[in-house]
């Protein structure tokens, strides 16, 4: 046993050491904010939809994770397509990130209560630091600023009861900032 935790250990520290410090804004309400990770979930309500959140980590603390989503959808005219927009700003410390995103769907029915939807994401990521301390030398008084196209794809099947989806919102994997910072 002493010898799987150490072998446990070891992994967990190889991985570690591969670890990016970039990472996508943390969503807590996943189950209101579909269409901000699955394009193929833009028009599955069947009527015109619109989503607003806002995530406010460690209240009170200077610099905290602040993370907020607009969202729109719904289906056309043919019901088996359905578009969608979508506006996330994430702020942690110095830096921001913007994502906007289109979407695109189209469902094909599998039975009377039920369907599968294929969906397409396109836009872009604005990425941008701004020292708040101007004496950091790590910065050197400098600022960045940088946009970034990116697209994604995603499948999801929903009926009455329940839904499944599988997503890769972000396929590309830009190091937003080139290795400035």
């Amino acid at each position: 046993m002493k010898k799987f935790n150490k072998l446990i250990i070891a992994v967990l520290l190889c991985l570690g050491a591969s670890a990016s410090a970039q990472q996508l804004p943390q969503f807590t309400q996943y189950m209101y904010n579909t269409i901000s990770v699955n394009p193929a979930y833009a028009g599955s309500r069947g009527t015109f939809n619109v989503t607003a959140l806002h995530r406010n980590q460690w209240a009170g603390i200077e610099s905290n994770p602040q993370t907020s989503t607009l969202s729109v959808h719904a289906p056309m005219r043919n019901d088996r397509v359905g578009l969608g927009l979508s506006y996330i700003n994430d702020n942690l410390g110095d830096e921001q990130t913007n994502y906007i995103y289109g979407d695109f769907s189209y469902s094909v029915p599998i039975t009377e209560t039920s369907k599968l939807s294929f969906g397409l994401k396109a836009g872009f990521t604005n990425y941008s630091i701004s020292p708040r301390d101007p004496n950091d030398p790590f910065f050197n008084n400098t600022s960045f600023n940088k946009w970034s196209p990116n697209f994604g794809a995603g499948v999801y099947y929903s009926s009455n009861i329940w839904y499944l989806g599988v997503s890769s919102p972000r396929i590309l994997n830009t190091d937003l900032n080139d290795g400035e910072f």
